[in-house]
């Protein structure tokens, strides 16, 4: 059967079993370019080619098991991230914050507290879980991140 064999090109152009290899939605893309490099995916996970034609193979694709890329791939893909956070830029930033939020309200229970992404005055990151109690603009002026300085605002 096809589902046992490398019969399906990921981006880095290798062939992989059906089952290793998920399809990257445009919303997890920057431009062409998958917001999250491939070699961060878990469970020997691969994105599939660009040079296939989702709009007639895609069917064909989920009959052999290859899922679509969801949220809870993403945000383990995330952890694994971890330092290189850091590293990307802005739009980066505020592309994949756009889609946890937007994942968190389909899904409804997404747990991304461990992930640091929130960067801090000092240059350190931290995570929300870790913050012990989440500040939001307007809401509380004296809260603070560990190891923020006190906002001004």
């Amino acid at each position: 059967m096809l589902m046992n064999r490398p019969i399906i090109r990921s981006m880095s152009g290798a062939y992989h079993l059906p089952s290793q290899t998920i399809i990257l939605p445009p919303e997890y893309r920057d431009g062409t370019a998958a917001l999250v490099p491939e070699h961060f995916l878990t469970l020997g996970l691969h994105y599939l080619s660009d040079d296939y034609d989702l709009s007639i193979l895609q069917p064909h694709f989920a009959r052999l098991g290859i899922r679509l890329c969801y949220l809870p791939t993403s945000a383990r893909v995330l952890l694994n991230m971890d330092e290189q956070i850091r590293a990307q830029s802005d739009h980066w930033h505020e592309q994949v914050c756009s889609q946890l939020y937007v994942q968190e309200a389909i899904y409804q229970a997404v747990y991304i507290t461990d992930l640091k992404i929130i960067p801090l005055q000092s240059g350190a990151w931290t995570s929300v879980g870790s913050a012990g109690s989440l500040f939001r603009l307007g809401l509380s002026r004296h809260s603070k991140w560990p190891g923020a300085t006190e906002y001004q605002g």
